[in-house]
């Protein structure tokens, strides 16, 4: 491949990461990756959202809302920061001990 067109993916990639459309594919497949391993049951979406912490700022920030086919008690949303390392390293974690304390909650009542 050429310098020139090995520039122009590495700009256009870094130009996709820049779009919430990508993050939210790119969440959604790695939850999707690991999902069944925790209960086949359990269902994941994701949707693109704008985040205005204040009225002088706003970012784009993923929503991932959780369903069970078995137990409409289990449900939950969260939202996920557009970063490469807590996809990689830290979200099947936060996924799995949410997970284990619907399913405590659900217990209970």
């Amino acid at each position: 491949m050429s310098e020139e067109n090995k520039n122009f993916e590495d700009k256009n990639e870094g130009e996709e990461k820049e779009n919430g459309e990508y993050w939210t594919k790119r969440i959604l497949n790695k939850v999707t990756s690991f999902i069944g391993t925790i209960d086949s049951d359990l269902d994941v979406s994701a949707e693109k959202t704008i985040i205005h912490p204040n009225k002088w700022e706003s970012y784009e920030d993923t929503v991932l809302h959780f369903t069970h086919d078995k137990n409409p008690q289990i449900e939950w949303t969260m939202d996920v920061g557009h970063s490469e390392d807590y996809v990689e390293n830290e979200l099947e974690g936060v996924v799995r001990k949410i997970y284990e304390e619907r399913m405590g909650e659900a217990g209970r009542e």
